[in-house]
């Protein structure tokens, strides 16, 4: 995930990105949307990078957004589907698996 945000920063007019975990690593979920409110930031996307909708992003994922909406009205907090459910990147994933079998 740090090479995905890495990748990010280099692109031109690239947005702030923060990483943020929902178990074991931290920054948490809160915690990141503490630091990214307080420089200012008000329109945060959140970017789940699973391959699907599992437990995480049905149970935990929903409890955490709701807490971190209230207790930052002032920023608008929106929740992309999870990156593995993309065509682009399913496609990717297809792309290399076909060339792996070679």
């Amino acid at each position: 995930m740090r090479r995905i945000r890495e990748h990010m920063l280099v692109q031109p007019d690239a947005p702030a990105v923060e990483l943020a975990f929902l178990e074991f690593m931290q920054p948490t979920l809160p915690d990141a949307i503490v630091r990214i409110a307080a420089s200012g930031v008000q329109r945060i996307a959140i970017v789940p990078i699973f391959l699907g909708q599992g437990g995480h992003l049905k149970r935990d994922l929903p409890i955490l957004l709701e807490q971190v909406r209230a207790a930052h009205p002032e920023c608008e907090i929106t929740l992309a589907a999870a990156v593995g459910e993309s065509a682009s990147v399913i496609a990717a994933m297809a792309d290399y698996a076909s060339g792996c079998a070679v």
